[in-house]
């Protein structure tokens, strides 16, 4: 089974992956060395235990979901549900996504409206500006949907991928890739330790899943995301340890994971706040995101890869990032700066397009909340983004994709 959460990682070692010039990156030469310099993130100095203390009394007690209720993948937005700073019935607006993960995560706006507007756009109803933290929610489908909404659980390659921080792969799990894969150690859970996971995440999927495959968007910054949030947004935070500790307990608490030692189990959808659990006191913006990244990058070079395997498994083949950006963006300038976002603006109303019949309102919502997020940032524009070149991996074609 797949060493996953409780993400205890103990020395990687392994045998070297097909990863175009990740031989390469090593810590003397590494291209994102100098970008990983670029940003002196604030560090917290003080602890404001009223401001930071998170509610979880009253209404906001926890309350396990009940028959219809949608629970999907992502823990956090479980949690939001459970305790009320999300409708229970786990259909959401892009505002309630957005100011909920802000308040209680200390989620940095730019990252909850964009992640949120993903959310709608991807997996949602552009209409309503919902979406299904779930599987489907019922009702008719209306135009300009091509389909039904399949929410977050159903949002495979288009949201949630392959070598996520704790869920199972869509082709190894006959399609439900919010299967938990657990494994236990007694460690905190920090970014050190999780930089590791996403090492064993990626090589375990090259070497068992045929199918495995990384997205420009979701594999770069959707999944590496995904693991940097953990220690970012789940530590607990005190006067003795401002800048936080994620101990086992609470991250327990928020997987929804109980039991001792050996015997761990996942409660599907039970994912909650621990009690006297704190906030982060600085929000975490794509600044962050992006310095994090890069620091991932600088060990674990594969993670910036775009590819996949052929059909067998071992068979990761690469593709240049330059060829399906016009070549504005590669390797080595991705994480210059704020290039990481820059690419999910462009590439965006490519990968939605086949979920909508008029473009128009993949463009309002890009529009309307990814821009707002980026236009203080600078962008280079890109002649436009080609995704042809990902028809030739056979994992595109799971979750519908392409």
């Amino acid at each position: 089974m797949r060493l996953a959460l409780p993400l205890a990682l103990l020395a990687v070692a392994g045998p070297s992956l097909a990863y175009p010039s990740a031989d390469k990156h090593v810590e003397g030469d590494c291209p994102f060395a100098k970008a990983r310099r670029q940003v002196n993130m604030p560090r917290a100095t003080t602890f404001d235990p009223v401001r930071q203390k998170i509610d979880v009394s009253g209404v906001h007690a926890f309350k396990p979901p009940k028959t219809g209720d949608l629970r999907g993948p992502c823990p956090g937005l479980n949690a939001l549900a459970n305790h009320g700073y999300l409708p229970h019935n786990g259909l959401v607006t892009l505002a309630d996504a957005a100011l909920a993960s802000n308040q209680v995560f200390g989620m940095g706006a730019d990252i909850a409206t964009s992640l949120a507007t993903l959310g709608v756009l991807l997996t949602g109803n552009p209409l309503t500006f919902q979406f299904s933290i779930g599987g489907a929610p019922s009702g008719a489908v209306l135009p300009p949907l091509l389909s039904t909404p399949q929410g977050l659980s159903g949002s495979h390659n288009k949201y949630e991928e392959d070598a996520s921080p704790g869920r199972g792969d869509y082709y190894l799990h006959n399609g439900d890739a919010s299967s938990l894969e657990l494994h236990q150690n007694p460690s905190d859970y920090n970014l050190d330790v999780l930089i590791q996971h996403r090492k064993q995440t990626i090589a375990y999927s090259t070497q068992n899943n045929p199918h495995f495959f990384r997205g420009p968007v979701t594999g770069i910054l959707l999944s590496n995301g995904a693991h940097t949030f953990i220690p970012a947004l789940m530590s607990n935070h005190s006067a003795q340890a401002p800048n936080g500790v994620l101990p086992r307990n609470v991250l327990k608490s928020f997987f929804a994971v109980e039991g001792e030692g050996n015997n761990l189990t996942y409660k599907v959808g039970y994912e909650r706040i621990p009690e006297n659990w704190f906030r982060r006191p600085i929000d975490y913006g794509f600044v962050n995101l992006n310095l994090d990244i890069v620091k991932m990058a600088t060990v674990v070079p594969e993670a910036l890869s775009v590819g996949g395997n052929t059909g067998k498994v071992n068979t990761f083949t690469g593709l240049d990032l330059s060829n399906l950006t016009g070549g504005i963006y590669n390797v080595q300038t991705l994480l210059e700066g704020n290039n990481l976002v820059f690419l999910l603006e462009q590439a965006i109303p490519d990968i939605a397009k086949g979920l909508l019949s008029d473009i128009t309102s993949i463009l309002n919502l890009v529009t309307s909340n990814l821009l707002p997020q980026l236009s203080t940032l600078g962008c280079a524009s890109m002649k436009g983004y080609d995704s042809a070149a990902l028809k030739q991996f056979p994992g595109t074609q799971d979750g519908g994709w392409l």
